[in-house]
């Protein structure tokens, strides 16, 4: 039996050596086996560039909260409709889910031949944790694939800092997938839905992998500093 093989038998019988890995209720942090951990998204949005923050922080001005929170619950939305195609072949669409899914749908229809595991938790002895979307094997290309989905009203094309770290998030998220069910995946793909039109995809091979995974490392440390003076100034 190959390794994903005995990860999807593992994942689906629920056994002893599947690890406990629960994300608590206000989604500050993991529960995981060596302890609580902070999710690899919170690492990433305190480490991000100072340009990165004030541009969050003026969004955040202009945009009515209730629209805030309606764009966090559409990428929740859109995942779920993700997550119910690939584990029964059917669409679970609502005018909720806008044009962002619709324009996915081709990708993922013509693209991911088999998912291996769907929206699980990882860990690492460095100290984090988080969920990824899929672990899943294409039809372009035959390595294992890390894939994650993103919405953005905005193309992504012209916006390198927003794509360095969704590329430090896969990086994490690799590192995450060989510590916690020793599975190596070859290839990272972002799909992000649009309004309209069709999806943005990126890709990036086992090389680059390699690099956004030292890379998040050393985000890593850097907010463990942060925590250390923060502590040390209270």
């Amino acid at each position: 039996m190959s390794s994903t093989q005995a990860l999807k038998v593992m994942m689906k019988s629920g056994t002893t050596d599947q690890p406990k890995i629960t994300r608590k209720p206000d989604h500050s942090g993991y529960e995981t086996p060596l302890g609580l951990m902070p999710p690899v998204t919170t690492v990433l949005s305190a480490t991000s560039p100072p340009e990165s923050k004030a541009a969050l922080e003026a969004w955040k001005r202009r945009t009515p909260v209730e629209y805030q929170k309606l764009g966090a619950m559409r990428g929740t939305w859109v995942h779920s409709a993700c997550e119910h195609y690939h584990e029964t072949g059917e669409w679970k669409s609502h005018l909720a889910h806008g044009g962002y899914l619709d324009s996915m749908k081709p990708w993922i229809e013509a693209n991911i031949v088999e998912s291996v595991l769907m929206e699980a938790p990882i860990y690492h002895e460095k100290g984090f944790s988080g969920t990824f979307d899929n672990l899943c094997f294409c039809s372009e290309w035959p390595e294992l694939t890390l894939l994650d989905y993103k919405t953005s009203k905005r193309s992504k094309m012209g916006q390198p800092t927003y794509l360095d770290n969704y590329w430090d998030q896969l990086g994490a998220y690799s590192l995450g997938l060989q510590y916690t069910y020793d599975i190596r995946p070859e290839k990272g793909v972002l799909c992000i839905g649009r309004p309209t039109g069709t999806a943005e995809i990126f890709e990036i091979d086992r090389t680059e992998l390699d690099r956004r995974e030292q890379k998040f490392l050393r985000r890593l440390e850097l907010f463990n500093e942060q925590l250390s003076q923060a502590a040390l100034a209270a």
